[in-house]
């Protein structure tokens, strides 16, 4: 299995509306993308299947993806 890995920084994030606008743009979630918990799942649940259109950000069948999140300062 290959693995990708992501960083995403949320140390400057004080809302769940900041939160989401990140993720949208780091996946390419598409502009209807609802900016909640369900949308999200929905999204990442999608990203083997570019067909869907849910996400820029895909994965092939041999690939798995690490997600290196950022959430305190130090």
């Amino acid at each position: 299995m290959k693995y990708k890995r992501l960083e995403l920084d949320f140390r400057h994030i004080n809302t769940l509306e900041e939160m989401h606008l990140i993720l949208k743009k780091v996946f390419g979630f598409p502009n209807f993308y609802g900016k909640n918990v369900n949308a999200l799942i929905y999204c990442l649940s999608d990203l083997r299947y570019p067909e869907y259109g849910m996400s820029e950000y895909t994965l092939n069948s041999e690939e798995a993806l690490i997600l290196n999140l950022l959430v305190f300062d130090t």
